[in-house]
């Protein structure tokens, strides 16, 4: 738990990698840590992450942390800095669309959440 806290704390001065790492940690929990997921967590710090700007021009769309957790694959800690803001805000809405984990469901905030991403998506 020392490296977590070691997280918080780089988070806290404005890490965008420490931010994602500790919403990630709280998005997903860690059986073999017992570490609970808390989606409350996750979701403030999504939220701090999205006006924190990186010096990446380029998002690795590749890198998504759930689907490589789901095949007991790591994601690399530099990915993390990657996330665009539509997929922010897309996790954000989903954790909104189905509540739990310390979270309440809250439609009207993931259809708010949803509006704001069709907003910054530019459609070609």
């Amino acid at each position: 738990m020392k490296g977590y806290q070691l997280m918080m704390a780089a988070a806290r001065f404005g890490d965008r990698s420490a931010m994602l790492f500790i919403a990630e940690t709280n998005y997903l929990g860690s059986k073999e840590n017992d570490f609970q997921a808390d989606w409350n967590v996750a979701q403030h710090w999504y939220n701090q992450a999205l006006p924190v700007t990186t010096n990446n021009s380029k998002a690795d769309e590749s890198s998504d942390s759930h689907e490589m957790h789901d095949h007991g694959i790591s994601m690399s800690f530099s990915s993390l800095d990657e996330w665009p803001l539509h997929r922010l805000y897309a996790r954000i809405a989903e954790l909104y669309t189905k509540g739990g984990h310390g979270l309440p469901k809250n439609h009207p905030k993931a259809c708010e959440i949803n509006y704001s991403l069709l907003n910054i998506c530019e459609v070609e």
